[in-house]
């Protein structure tokens, strides 16, 4: 954990407490995620103090090899994701649409009313899928990480 905070959020080191507890605070939700995506990176830390690194070392070493390339790759493809989960809800939510003014027309035919039953049960899915890939604990502690402040970065001048 001491990897993470030093690599995203090294201004951490420098809050005073009723400012971390604002940041406990706003990460709340994703840190049992995040904590257990981190036990699962025990064993990677563990081999590596065997190999002689110090513990810090290990962490970093995790870290930046296995934590920070998901998680970078994970923030590249976040909009592409949202707009592709939006315009496949829309594309649902018209199906559904579709569907009500067919049944409006012919409701007596049992089909439209089935056919309404499995778009509606493609929309519920379309919202939820997203929501357990984000509950996981993968999900959960990069949604933690990205949480944290970000580095402030030297202004360069040119």
């Amino acid at each position: 954990m001491k990897a993470v905070i030093q690599k995203r959020a090294p201004q951490l080191a420098a809050l005073k407490p009723e400012q971390i507890l604002e940041v406990r605070e706003f990460t709340g939700s994703y840190r049992d995620g995040f904590r257990a995506y981190l036990a699962e990176l025990a064993d990677d830390v563990e081999a590596k103090t065997k190999d002689g690194y110090s513990l810090d070392q290990s962490g970093k070493i995790v870290f930046e090899r296995k934590v920070e390339p998901k998680l970078l790759e994970e923030i590249r493809q976040s909009i592409p994701c949202k707009i592709a989960w939006w315009a496949d809800l829309l594309k649902k939510s018209f199906a559904i649409g579709g569907n009500a003014v067919t049944i409006c027309a012919a409701p007596w035919s049992a089909g439209n009313y089935t056919k309404l039953s499995e778009n509606m049960g493609d929309f519920v899915k379309a919202i939820a899928v997203p929501l357990k890939e984000k509950r996981s604990n993968k999900g959960q502690a990069f949604q933690f990480i990205g949480n944290l402040p970000k580095p402030r970065r030297p202004m360069q001048l040119p």
